[in-house]
């Protein structure tokens, strides 16, 4: 053989060629946005340690030798370019959509044709593809969507599951929406207390227990409602802990349930009770037998194989050009026009960032920002609260603040409450609400879920900021001042407790 036919020999092939630079291109915009999403505060994801996982599972089976032998590679790089084929026309809804989650979520396909074309399944060291796949899942910001999402409706089965395990122990207690009302104490199920995070946490543990275990395809969906189950669990028995002690505190040794590092403490406790089903679970299903090798002659066609090749790259360079056209826009709305004048203080308006403004021209909506001295107002009206509509939390982090939540105030209006700490180290109380027509909600969660009920409806979110020294009578008087002043009904709360507590 000489030096030209062993350099073409090693050349990779045409359809080959072809599939790696098209899962490639394809790949790359929703790589960035991903890595993006680990390192924006905003988002606060933890998702490159499922990354990481996923990573160190793929290698950790790839680096040992085949258990089986056969010809499965040609198989597998068709049935690779026939899923790439699939999700293609995913990452195009994506692109068109701008829903940049879309297209990253189809990331966990490439990682399931990556273990195709690697044979894990039969190493020495097997690992599911598909499982693994599922792992990758969770590099995503998951928790800002399943709590925008269902966190309301995570809240109130979380309360209401604490309140039926509280009436075991003690016999003064009521449930109100996600209220938990015991021995004179109020405690609101917030919606950082949903229990999102424990949910994808033992999901994400399933998922690669599952990937080492490889069980068969009914034991694998019963496995996930163990899962769910045991998140559910945790999460209740967490609430109930919590709720005991702050209305025993006697009963804990006095100790304050609510300050760390006990409140973490707690959460550790109930999630590893949680997880005890999940690992059961995982002892008692057995592997799936390695598959057998395939014959090539059983695959695609070679012709249609290298045409269908082709046409991937060709579609891949397509979708990158693709414009978007999101459907979830806002309808539009007059413009927001926030009071002149506050409690005497002259209002002057504060200009949207950059970026703030190109968004909200390109998906609808209206946001206005305005200053009445020491008092800072933020106005955002929307009918699509899933684009637009955020907790404070999320844009303060992306800012550079330090953010705590502190729970809900009832007075003068339901108001989700902040204390960011920028950095120069002066705090702020940010307090939030959510209004539509008479309701009002505290989180996004809520506001969500009640959009879903009626779609098309209009939400005014209304943020307010003052210095954190600021007297709370006061910061109390402006806030009813702006209510009255936006045309928005102000009500006392209804439920008389002698003290409240927020999670």
């Amino acid at each position: 053989m000489n030096a030209r036919t062993r350099l073409f020999s090693a050349l990779p092939s045409l359809p080959a060629l072809c599939i790696g630079l098209g899962a490639a291109v394809l790949a790359v915009h929703p790589l960035l946005w991903l890595t993006r999403t680990w390192m924006d505060p905003a988002y606060g994801s933890h998702g490159y340690l499922a990354a990481g996982l996923t990573c160190a599972l793929f290698a950790w089976s790839w680096f040992s030798p085949r258990a089986a032998t056969g010809s499965e590679s040609l198989h597998a790089s068709r049935l690779a370019l026939a899923l790439l084929l699939c999700t293609s026309v995913i990452r195009a809804a994506g692109q068109v959509l701008a829903v940049n989650i879309v297209a990253a979520a189809s990331l966990a396909v490439d990682v399931y044709a990556l273990g195709l074309l690697a044979d894990l399944p039969r190493r020495k060291r097997a690992v599911s593809p598909g499982w693994l796949a599922c792992a990758f899942v969770f590099a995503l910001p998951l928790e800002r969507v399943l709590q925008r999402c269902v966190g309301y409706g995570l809240q109130s089965v979380s309360a209401v599951g604490a309140g039926a395990l509280l009436h075991t122990f003690v016999d003064a207690v009521s449930v109100q929406g996600v209220r938990v009302l015991i021995a004179g104490r109020d405690v609101l199920v917030d919606l950082p207390c949903s229990g999102a995070r424990g949910l994808l946490n033992l999901l994400l543990f399933y998922a690669v227990l599952m990937a080492v275990r490889r069980p068969r395809v009914l034991q694998g969906a019963a496995g996930v409602v163990v899962a769910l189950l045991g998140a559910l669990a945790s999460n209740i028995v967490r609430i109930t802990l919590l709720s005991l002690g702050i209305a025993f505190p006697d009963a804990f040794f006095g100790v304050d349930v609510m300050a760390e590092p006990w409140h973490s403490m707690i959460g550790l406790a109930s999630l590893v009770l949680g997880s005890l089903p999940v690992f059961a679970w995982a002892r008692f299903v057995r592997p799936k037998p390695a598959p057998e090798a395939r014959s090539a002659a059983r695959s695609l066609h070679p012709v249609l194989y290298r045409a269908s090749a082709v046409c991937f790259l060709m579609a891949a360079g397509f979708i990158l050009f693709l414009p978007h056209r999101p459907v979830d826009v806002s309808a539009p709305s007059a413009p927001l026009t926030p009071p002149a004048h506050l409690r005497g203080e002259q209002g002057w308006p504060i200009p949207l960032l950059p970026k703030e403004a190109v968004y909200f021209r390109q998906y609808g909506g209206f946001a206005a920002k305005q200053q009445y001295g020491p008092y800072a107002v933020t106005l955002v009206r929307t009918s699509a609260p899933l684009r637009h509509l955020h907790n404070p939390d999320e844009c303060l982090r992306g800012l550079g603040y330090a953010v705590t939540p502190l729970g809900v105030e009832e007075r003068p209006i339901s108001t989700a409450v902040y204390r960011a700490v920028d950095a120069d180290g002066f705090a702020w109380r940010v307090g939030v609400s959510f209004v539509s027509g008479g309701r009002v909600a505290t989180n996004v969660s809520e506001a969500v879920w009640r959009w879903l009920h009626e779609p098309g409806s209009s939400w005014l979110a209304v943020q307010r900021m003052v210095p954190w020294d600021m007297d709370p009578r006061q910061a109390h008087a402006w806030d009813r001042t702006l209510m009255t002043a936006l045309d928005i009904p102000m009500h006392q709360s209804t439920i008389t407790v002698a003290a409240k507590h927020n999670f």
